[in-house]
């Protein structure tokens, strides 16, 4: 599951919206609304996108993508592929 709260503030930081970062990816909002709801996963190309856009360091790309806080818990996401710590 993708930590949105994160992803949203580091959009707002530079005045994104849903339909920005869709248009930047080159996505309906539809499409990247499923990605980040985790019906669908990002593809690699899409997290190094949203990582160069938004400045992400490689710690804010594992808590966004990878490593999804929730209270004291912890849970690993399988990206299949799709995504890599770095």
């Amino acid at each position: 599951m993708t930590n949105y709260n994160l992803l949203k503030s580091k959009m707002a930081l530079v005045g994104d919206t849903m339909g920005d970062l869709a248009e930047y990816l080159n996505q309906s909002r539809v499409n990247l609304s499923s990605k980040i709801n985790s019906r669908t996963a990002f593809s690699l190309q899409d997290v190094r996108k949203i990582k160069e856009r938004y400045n992400l360091t490689n710690a804010e790309v594992y808590e966004i993508f990878i490593n999804v806080k929730r209270g004291e818990d912890s849970e690993q996401v399988d990206c299949e592929g799709s995504c890599e710590q770095t």
